[in-house]
C-alpha cells in the first residue's frame, strides 16, 4: 500500500512524495522479498517542473537503507503544437523493475509519449 500526497508551488512546479509500505497476507508479512527497503527504502521524492505546455522534466529519487539513491530523470518536449511529446529517459540504481528489484541498472531511453 502507499500514500502520494502532491504539492504545487508555484505554477510551473509540482511535488510528490509517495510513501509506502508492505501489507500482511494471511500467514503475516510476505517474506519474499524481505530486503527490498536496502534498495529501495520506504518511499520517493518526485519534482516535476513544467514552465509551459511544450516541455515537461520530473526528477524521482528513492533511497536505500543500505544501497543508496536512486534516481530517474525524465524529459519531454512537445514540438510544434503537434498531439505528441518527444521524450528522453535515464534511471541509475535499483529497482527500476520490481522483479529483479535488488539488482543495478543504467537505462537510457527515447521515444514518443501520446497524451
Amino acid at each position: 500500500m502507499y500514500v502520494q500526497p502532491e504539492i504545487e508551488l508555484g505554477r510551473m512546479i509540482t511535488t510528490r512524495v509517495k510513501i509506502w509500505w508492505e501489507t500482511p497476507y494471511k500467514d503475516g508479512l510476505s517474506s519474499k522479498n524481505e530486503n527490498i527497503e536496502d534498495y529501495l527504502g520506504k518511499g520517493m521524492l518526485t519534482l516535476n517542473v513544467e514552465p509551459h505546455q511544450r516541455f515537461n522534466t520530473e526528477v524521482n529519487l528513492t533511497r536505500g537503507s543500505e544501497f543508496g539513491t536512486n534516481y530517474g530523470i525524465d524529459v519531454s518536449w512537445r514540438p510544434f503544437e503537434l498531439d505528441f511529446f518527444l521524450y528522453l529517459q535515464y534511471y541509475d540504481g535499483y529497482g527500476e523493475e520490481l522483479i529483479a528489484y535488488n539488482i543495478e541498472t543504467k537505462s537510457l531511453r527515447g521515444g514518443l509519449r501520446f497524451n
